[in-house]
């Protein structure tokens, strides 16, 4: 097997967020093609606005095996031998109002095809902003 380059784009360019969840589509229509591809990387950089040292922005991915039917990520937790299943969201705390706070998390590549979104939860004060970036890597 040939070691492809990994590849990296920003899909979000630093912007204003909302309270609903917003699709990063700066790569591909938003649509993220993971072919050849065995890891996910996204980096987020969150400015919360003045007086939002309480706010969050949150990430959720979905992914596809035919780039029509999305589903959501999922985490599990396991109690009495019962795994149950959530939808999984990717939260970033801000540290203090208009302070800068970097998230980066590792998602395993499980089928062709995938979608970011993100939101901001504004617990008081102004919204904050973010930019998202992509990282697709390649096994060794």
């Amino acid at each position: 097997m040939v070691r492809m380059t990994p590849k990296h784009k920003q899909i979000r360019a630093n912007a204003a967020l909302t309270t609903s969840y917003v699709l990063c589509s700066a790569f591909d229509g938003g649509v993220i093609s993971t072919d050849g591809y065995v890891q996910m990387v996204i980096d987020v950089g969150y400015i919360s606005g003045a007086g939002g040292g309480s706010n969050t922005v949150q990430v959720r991915v979905t992914r596809s095996i035919n780039n029509a039917n999305y589903h959501q990520l999922t985490t599990s937790s396991i109690a009495s031998g019962i795994d149950t299943r959530s939808p999984r969201v990717i939260t970033l705390n801000a540290s203090a109002a208009g302070a800068s706070d970097y998230l980066s998390v590792s998602i395993p590549v499980s089928s062709g095809y995938y979608k970011v979104e993100i939101k901001e939860t504004v617990a008081g004060g102004a919204a904050g902003s973010a930019f998202v970036d992509l990282t697709l890597e390649s096994k060794s």
